[in-house]
Formats: structure tokens, sequence, C-alpha cells
């Protein structure tokens, strides 16, 4: 449970990290005048997107809510591998674009935990009788 804590927290922090860096890097890069108004803009850019993509977790969790055995734990496996594997994919991109070596570190470890772990879950569908 504390490892999937962690690697649940790792992934939030590298995606607000994310979400942050094109607006730091142009704050940095650019004049006082261009660089405000550009990085305001993907600031609100990237308010915009975390708002839809907690609209999207709530109802994910909304739908889980009102499950239970079989119908519950087939869904929460089918979510739990997609959600992984969008760690997958910025974990990805933080290994080609992150200046930062423990970005890059921790990239390495979500790819690897969370590899192992989708693996994990595709095993017990198809044990459980819930693969397509």
């Amino acid at each position: 449970m504390k490892r999937a804590l962690l690697t649940g927290f790792s992934v939030l922090a590298l995606n607000a990290f994310l979400a942050i860096s094109p607006a730091v890097s142009l704050a940095h890069e650019e004049g006082p005048s261009t660089s405000q108004s550009q990085a305001s803009g993907n600031m609100m850019s990237n308010e915009k997107d975390q708002s839809m993509m907690m609209q999207h977790h709530n109802k994910m969790m909304e739908s889980l809510r009102v499950k239970s055995g079989d119908e519950f734990d087939k869904a929460f496996l089918s979510q739990m591998i997609m959600h992984h594997q969008g760690a997958l994919d910025m974990a990805k991109i933080a290994k080609e674009n992150a200046k930062h070596q423990e970005i890059k570190t921790m990239a390495d470890n979500i790819i690897k935990s969370q590899t192992a772990e989708i693996d994990q879950m595709k095993q017990w569908q198809q044990s459980w009788g819930y693969s397509k």
C-alpha cells in the first residue's frame, strides 16, 4: 500500500512539474514583457488541462464507487492499467526532456515499477477471465 501511494505521489509530482515547466522556462528565457504574457497563457492552459483531468478522475472514481465484486475488480484493473500507461507515457517524455537528473531518475523508477504493475494486473485479468 505504501509503495502504491508513493508511486502515485511520484506521478502527481512529475505531472505537477511537467505542467508548470513550460511557463517557468518561458519566464526564465525571455524578457519580462513577452514572457509574462506567454507564461500566463501557458498557466491558464495548464489550469484548464488540470481541471479536465480532475473531472475525468472524479468520473472514474464515481463509476468505481457503485461497483462491487467482479464488476469492481474488472473496472478497477482496467482503469488502473490506463492510469499507469499514462504515467509511463509521461515518464518517457521526462527522460527525454527533463533538465535535472533527479527527474530522469524518477522517470526511470516510474517506468520500471509501473511496467511491472501493469504486467501483474494484466496477468490477473487473464487469470480471472477479465481479458477482452
